[in-house]
C-alpha cells in the first residue's frame, strides 16, 4: 500500500497559461477569486475565521525545475504545484520572530520560483527557501516583503506530543477548490514511519502521528491544530490502497523543533543523530544462549558497523547493545515510549543532533560495559539527491580522449 505525499501538481512550463480540462479544477490564475469579506461579501459572515489556524495559512505556488542527472547540463520540463504553508512561532528554537513560514520539503523541491498567497488576498508574494530538509520533509520559507505579515496570525508550536484520541483540525488548500479547507479527526497512533518524500529506496523512519482527518493533494505543509489552538504537526502524507481508509500522517512538532534548533545552531540543516551501526534482534533464546547472555539481560546484537563513524572505534561486530542512556533495550529492539507503548530504540538516537555524545551499554566477552559514542550522519555513497537542499550549485563532468 503506497504512501502518497499530499501536494497538487499541474505540469507545464512556468508562466504558460494552461487550459483546464472539462471537470478539472481550474487554476486560480485563470479566473478571479471572490473576496471573503468587505462590502462585496453580500452580508455573508466569515464563520470559518473562528477555526484555529485558518488565519495562519497561505497557499503556496511553486514552479519546480528538476535537474536531469543523466544530462546534468540541462533540466527536466518544469512542473507547477500548489500546497500549503503557515506562519509559526516556537519558543526555545532560535529567533522565529523574524517572520517565517513552514511547509513540506517536497512542496518546494527543486524550486525555481516560490510564491505564496494569504487567505482572502488576491496578491502573491515571492518567497525564498532558507532551509530545505528532504530527510524530514520540512522547509522554512521567508517572504521578501515584511508587509506580508499584517494579515497573518502565527501558530504556536506545541512542546509535547498529543494523546491518543485528542481532537485535531487540519487546515490547508487541497484540490477541489480555491478557498481554505478544514478537516477534523482524532489522533490515532504515534510511531516511526517512512518519510516517502525523501525519494530514496532507504527512506528514513522518523516519528510520525497518524490521524483520521482527511489529507488530500494540496494539504501538504498545512498545520494540524489541537483544541487549544496550538500546532501539533504538519500534514505531509497519507496511506492509499485497498483495505485502507482515513489513514493520514502529520510530522510532529518534536521533529519540527529539531529542525529549527539545528538550523539556528549550525546555520544549516545537518540531520538526525545516527549510531553508525546495524543490529539484529535477539528474540531467539538459542542465539542469546550462544552469546552467553544472562537470562535477565536483554538487547540487540551488532551486525554491521559503518567504517567512517565513531562507532568503528567503540563497537565490535557481535557486541550486544543493552541500553541507550538510561533506557534498556528489549530483545526486539524497542524501548518504553510513553505509558504502555514501545518504540524502536533508534528514536532515542534521532532525538539528538549530529555530533552529540551519548552513553551506550554493551555486553562483550561476558561483561557489561558502558562507552561514550559520538553520533554521526550516514550518507549513501551515491545519494539519490542532495540531502541538504534541492539545488545543485555546481557540477564537474570528467572525460578523456583516446
Amino acid at each position: 500500500m503506497p504512501l502518497k505525499t499530499a501536494w497538487s501538481t499541474r505540469r507545464g512550463l512556468a508562466g504558460e497559461a494552461m487550459t483546464p480540462r472539462r471537470g478539472a479544477t481550474p487554476s486560480s490564475r485563470l479566473r478571479p477569486r471572490l473576496s471573503s469579506g468587505g462590502d462585496d461579501s453580500d452580508g455573508c459572515t466569515d464563520d470559518i475565521g473562528d477555526q484555529p489556524g485558518v488565519n495562519s495559512v497561505v497557499k503556496v505556488f511553486c514552479t519546480h525545475s528538476e535537474p536531469n542527472y543523466s544530462a546534468p547540463w540541462s533540466s527536466k520540463p518544469q512542473v507547477s504545484s500548489t500546497s500549503t504553508a503557515f506562519a509559526f512561532t516556537a519558543d526555545g528554537c532560535g529567533d522565529t520572530s523574524r517572520g517565517l513560514l513552514l511547509t513540506n520539503a517536497h512542496s518546494v523541491k527543486h524550486a525555481a520560483v516560490i510564491q505564496v498567497k494569504p487567505r482572502g488576498s488576491s496578491a502573491k508574494v515571492v518567497c525564498r527557501a532558507l532551509c530545505v530538509a528532504s530527510e524530514c520533509d520540512l522547509a522554512i520559507l521567508e517572504p521578501v516583503f515584511e508587509e506580508f505579515w499584517s494579515t497573518l496570525e502565527p501558530l504556536k508550536l506545541a512542546r509535547k506530543l498529543p494523546k491518543l484520541g485528542d481532537d485535531v483540525t487540519v487546515v490547508g488548500y487541497p484540490v477541489g477548490g480555491d478557498n481554505t479547507s478544514v478537516s477534523q479527526g482524532v489522533v490515532s497512533r504515534i510511531d516511526l514511519q517512512e518519510y516517502t518524500a525523501h525519494g530514496s529506496p532507504g527512506a528514513p523512519r522518523l516519528l510520525a502521528i497518524q490521524i483520521d482527518a482527511a489529507i488530500n493533494p494540496g494539504n501538504s505543509g498545512g498545520p494540524a491544530v489541537d483544541n487549544n489552538g496550538r500546532c501539533i504537526g504538519v500534514a505531509f502524507q497519507a496511506l492509499r490502497g485497498e483495505g485502507t481508509e482515513n489513514i493520514s500522517y502529520i510530522i510532529p512538532t518534536e521533529i519540527v523543533r529539531h529542525l529549527l534548533e539545528d538550523f539556528y545552531k549550525n546555520g544549516r540543516y545537518t540531520g538526525f543523530g545516527d549510531g553508525g551501526f546495524v543490529v539484529q534482534p535477539l528474540e531467539s533464546a538459542y542465539i542469546r544462549k550462544e552469546l552467553g547472555m544472562p537470562p535477565n539481560l536483554t538487547g540487540v546484537r551488532v551486525r554491521r558497523i559503518e567504517a567512517a563513524t565513531s562507532a568503528a572505534s567503540v563497537l565490535k561486530v557481535g557486541d550486544v547493545v543493552t541500553s541507550i542512556g538510561e533506557h534498556n533495550i528489549a530483545n526486539d529492539g524497542t524501548v518504553p515510549f510513553r505509558q504502555g507503548e514501545r518504540i524502536p530504540f533508534i528514536y532515542l538516537l534521532q532525538r539528538h543532533f549530529v555530533g552529540d555524545t551519548i552513553s551506550i551499554g554493551i555486553f562483550r566477552d561476558h561483561k557489561n560495559e558502558v562507552f561514550n559514542l559520538k553520533l554521526s550522519k550516514i550518507d549513501p555513497l551515491v545519494p539519490v539527491e542532495p540531502r541538504f537542499g534541492p539545488d545543485i550549485s555546481s557540477l564537474l563532468v570528467w572525460c578523456f580522449c583516446l
